[in-house]
């Protein structure tokens, strides 16, 4: 018999223990541990100007277009920038390829290295609610639930990697589908047909964003024996999840696959977070929703006492 009680497990649950675990402090660890500075070129045409507030997403906000402005193809080889012969559209486009990839590899084996250093301050005090008699879809890095808690890790699945894997098993990226735009030359443009040599800059700059895609729908798939054990579930428990756009894919695959009557009980921290996170869930059909302080949801007593039903 399948697990009556799931818990899901975000960044929050971690900064609630004292763990500097967001994005920002990620930066920061490559600023410092990292040559980090030579990459400062790539970042600068992000759209989000502050990029590692909310690295996921704004990875899906490269300026593949102002990126390439610049570069006007007079032949399929010949580049001229602002009038003048700089070489040819491989050599340049290999090199900037070269940096792109680089600067996505350096971030993934600087994460592989950086959630090996992250710690729990200890100041704040254990969550009384989670218990060992539990099921773990974890979407952090950390061993939290493992060195703090003690649960085994049989029952924590950690859907993006952990800390101690190799740097490509880590899983990190945006969810947007990136379209190149296509001018009245390229209207039939087929990357399977077209000579190399006349791809624009701005498609083999896409072709990066591209790759930078958290691949959700395949870790889904993957994970299957996860999501069938989830068939008796009748307690759903979301501690420090943010609900991002990128990972909300996950919770609709929850919500398809535990009981319909199930009780949801969800942390929330920021202002109008609470709304937000109530129309999500019901958006999933979801019905029996609680939401709570993740400081509130102590022990289920008083989490029972504190939290509020959301109407639906």
């Amino acid at each position: 018999m399948g697990c009556k009680t799931l818990f899901v497990i975000g960044n929050g649950f971690d900064l609630y223990h004292g763990v500097q675990s967001r994005y920002e402090d990620f930066h920061k660890w490559l600023t410092e541990n990292r040559d980090w500075s030579r990459f400062e070129s790539i970042e600068q045409h992000f759209r989000q100007a502050d990029l590692w507030s909310n690295l996921e997403e704004n990875l899906g906000t490269f300026d593949s277009e102002e990126c390439g402005r610049d570069w006007s193809i007079a032949t399929p080889l010949a580049i001229f920038i602002n009038g003048q012969f700089v070489g040819t559209a491989r050599e340049i486009n290999e090199d900037f390829d070269e940096q792109l990839r680089e600067w996505r590899e350096e971030m993934l084996r600087g994460l592989s290295e950086w959630v090996k250093t992250l710690r729990q301050s200890g100041k704040a005090p254990k969550l009384p609610i989670v218990s060992p008699d539990a099921q773990y879809l974890n979407f952090n890095y950390t061993r939290t639930l493992e060195d703090l808690y003690g649960i085994d890790p049989c029952q924590i699945r950690h859907i993006h990697g952990v800390a101690g894997l190799s740097w490509d098993r880590l899983h990190l990226g945006h969810d947007f589908e990136v379209e190149d735009p296509l001018d009245d030359d390229m209207k039939d443009y087929n990357p399977e047909m077209l000579d190399e040599d006349r791809v624009t800059p701005v498609q083999q700059l896409n072709d990066h964003v591209r790759k930078w895609r958290k691949p959700v729908q395949e870790l889904i798939q993957r994970n299957a024996d996860f999501w069938e054990c989830l068939r008796e579930v009748s307690k759903v428990i979301i501690l420090g999840f943010s609900f991002g756009r990128v990972d909300e894919p996950y919770i609709r695959k929850i919500a398809e696959v535990v009981r319909q009557d199930a009780v949801w009980r969800c942390s929330w921290y920021g202002k109008d977070e609470d709304i937000k996170i109530g129309k999500i869930l019901t958006s999933f059909g979801v019905r029996n929703i609680e939401l709570f302080r993740l400081d509130e949801g102590l022990c289920e007593d008083r989490l029972n006492s504190t939290s509020d039903l959301y109407a639906v």
